[in-house]
């Protein structure tokens, strides 16, 4: 979880640092909410283009392969790097999309230690939809993360 915040705060020191060629892409740090346990869910936006993707990671708080995923996509995409200079693709990818990068959807579960469960043992996977009438999913109480 160090790692991650890490990562936010690398990401919100390039987006209060963008020079001109980052700024015209309107980096923006945000959260979308908190977690069942009080954790911030990060959101990383940028990019102008009309055409607007999600993109989500650890969903399954095991998948710590997904988060730095995460952290390659955004250090390139915000320029993080000793040139901090945007190459010609990823301006390409920034003029024609609006990105929202989620690095971590189940924080309370990666903190805990869980494989696939928020701290209150529900898949995040399987909460997106309500499935049987006895079951309501997502729910405030069970999947804010949702």
């Amino acid at each position: 979880y160090e790692r991650h915040l890490k990562l936010v705060a690398d990401c919100a020191a390039a987006a209060v640092a963008a020079g001109p060629s980052l700024a015209e892409y309107r980096p923006r740090i945000a959260s979308l909410g908190q977690t069942i346990q009080g954790r911030e869910l990060e959101c990383v936006s940028i990019g102008k283009g009309t055409t607007v993707a999600w993109i989500i990671h650890r969903q399954h708080p095991g998948e710590t392969m997904a988060e730095f995923f995460a952290e390659g996509l955004l250090h390139r995409l915000l320029g993080v790097s000793p040139s901090s200079e945007l190459d010609e693709p990823t301006r390409r990818v920034l003029q024609a999309y609006r990105l929202h990068i989620v690095p971590n959807m189940c924080p309370d579960g990666s903190v805990l230690g869980h494989l696939r469960t928020n701290s209150v043992g529900a898949n995040l996977n399987r909460e997106w939809t309500t499935v049987r009438p006895d079951y309501v999913a997502p729910s405030p109480s069970r999947s804010p993360e949702v």
